[in-house]
């Protein structure tokens, strides 16, 4: 089970570099997030929401005269599971770690490390309790909270579905005012 202690001692050995080969950092990394049963759900939950593969070739720019780099989604719903997807990829050799690294983060690993690895880890660990909690309330909870949930998000819908029809309606009141008065 994944621990903030042993999460954050990690984070500080890959961010000094305290290790001698990163693919093989990465690979105990991402087993250790696989062989936990709360973030491997966290994971695969955010992972059902975006298209990480699409959203990694987004994020790779070349130019013809400049070294090519790599851009992040902004929001976590989206980062998480395209640097997970970016470092599963690796460890199954289907991403070649150098050649990634020397084509979109000019060859330096510690600039890797700083766009991908920081972001992934500094999340895991600022909302590991929360996580942790969450997940573990979900659990207890069962369908009862995914129905709450759900019923909360279809009325922030209608809310807004609402809100958006008042307007309009306001809106075409103003006008029929607006050719009456012409």
């Amino acid at each position: 089970m994944l621990t903030l202690e042993n999460l954050q001692i990690f984070n500080q050995e890959t961010i000094t570099g305290k290790y001698l080969d990163l693919k093989k950092q990465i690979s105990i990394f991402v087993k250790e997030i696989d062989n936990d049963e709360i973030f491997s759900k966290l994971i695969s939950e955010l992972s059902l929401e975006v298209d990480a593969n699409k959203l990694i070739q987004q994020g790779k720019v070349k130019t013809p005269t400049k070294p090519g780099y790599f851009v992040l989604p902004n929001k976590y719903e989206e980062y998480i599971p395209v640097i997970y997807t970016i470092f599963t990829d690796i460890v199954n050799g289907t991403c070649d770690l150098r050649a990634f690294i020397l084509d979109y983060f000019d060859g330096e690993e510690h600039v890797f490390i700083d766009k991908l690895f920081k972001p992934f880890s500094k999340f895991l660990i600022a909302n590991f309790e929360l996580i942790k909690n969450e997940y573990k309330g979900e659990e207890k909870m069962g369908d009862a909270l995914k129905v709450e949930r759900y019923a909360v998000e279809v009325s922030r819908i209608v809310d807004e579905m609402l809100a958006i029809m008042e307007q309009e309606k306001r809106l075409h009141i103003e006008v029929k005012e607006d050719v009456e008065y012409l």
